[in-house]
């Protein structure tokens, strides 16, 4: 089998989530990354430039304060705010720029300290208190949405945060553009995450037949080009090669992003099982901090203090 299945093509930060006690349990049949969304539009109507890459956080604090402070609206006559924000889906990605290993370590242990974390709640604070984000009620009512009902969606925003294959329900806003998040650091913190894998089980009695199916699958032009990213953007150079001239429109602008992060991602430890109350977590401690109910440094020291325990 082993002989049937090559993952030397696939960036090692793609296969981590299949890898248990240094061996490979599956290959990857494609998935998605986080990217900041951005409305080209919303910029232009608020006279500011827009972001290039290699852009900080200061920056977007800037851009996002001075659009959400322009008294905008968007076509149905609602306000348009700096940037449309859920923490869960920026925060692991800014732990993997400011922390050697992410989120949590190669161990399972917890990998960013309190004082990482409540630099990212004083960038909500910084946005709260110039005007990017719209009020605490807002931004948590605004938790649980579908994209399709999100304030970006909808014109109501100039950034924000998500994950690749939102790309098309996103560019309904208009004309919506993809980078990599901001970074005040020389890591990108974007890693690729797997939406399915393809295994054979061990006690196969046709173990080589079914390794070749999986090959034809994941590795094959004529399968590529009847799957293309129904399972997500592929993971293997190759076979995204074959699939990119086949997308258009929002799918294409996916696979190319995805492309450029075999390059520029992260290897991200995965989540162990304790991790699985950090979303909850994350939002209830940036409830505190929006509110005004917890300094950015209190937020982030029970937020260690829980998610540490949980851990453990």
């Amino acid at each position: 089998m082993e002989g049937e299945l090559d993952a030397a093509g696939y960036p090692d930060f793609s296969l981590t989530s299949a890898i248990v006690d240094d061996t490979l349990y599956g290959l990857p049949t494609g998935g998605n990354a986080t990217a900041a969304f951005v409305n080209a539009d919303v910029f232009a109507q608020a006279g500011v430039p827009l972001p290039e890459e290699g852009w900080t956080w200061p920056d977007l604090v800037a851009a996002a304060n001075e659009i959400g402070s322009a008294g905008l609206a968007n076509a149905a006559g609602d306000p348009v705010y700096g940037i449309d924000l859920r923490v869960q889906d920026i925060l692991g990605t800014y732990a993997a720029q400011v922390s050697e290993v992410g989120m949590y370590d190669w161990d399972g242990s917890l990998g960013v300290d309190a004082e990482d974390i409540a630099g990212w709640y004083e960038i909500e604070e910084r946005l709260l208190e110039g005007g990017g984000l719209p009020d605490p009620s807002i931004v948590t009512a605004n938790w649980q949405l579908p994209p399709d009902q999100q304030p970006f969606t909808l014109g109501q925003a100039a950034v924000t945060f998500g994950y690749t294959n939102l790309m098309t329900a996103y560019s309904a806003a208009g004309d919506v553009r993809m980078l990599l998040p901001p970074t005040d650091t020389d890591l990108s913190g974007v890693a690729l995450l797997p939406s399915a894998y393809w295994s054979v089980n061990a006690a196969s009695p046709h173990p080589q037949a079914a390794a070749m199916l999986v090959d034809w699958f994941l590795h094959e032009p004529a399968a590529a080009e009847l799957i293309l990213d129904t399972r997500g953007v592929p993971f293997n150079p190759d076979t995204l090669e074959v699939v990119s001239p086949h997308l258009e429109g929002p799918a294409l602008t996916a696979a190319d992003y995805v492309g450029r992060i075999f390059d520029e991602g992260v290897v991200a430890p995965p989540q162990p099982a304790g991790g699985s109350i950090m979303n909850e977590l994350s939002q209830r401690m940036e409830t505190e901090v929006l509110f005004g109910r917890l300094s950015p440094g209190e937020a982030a020291e029970q937020w260690a203090e829980e998610l540490g325990a949980a851990l453990e």
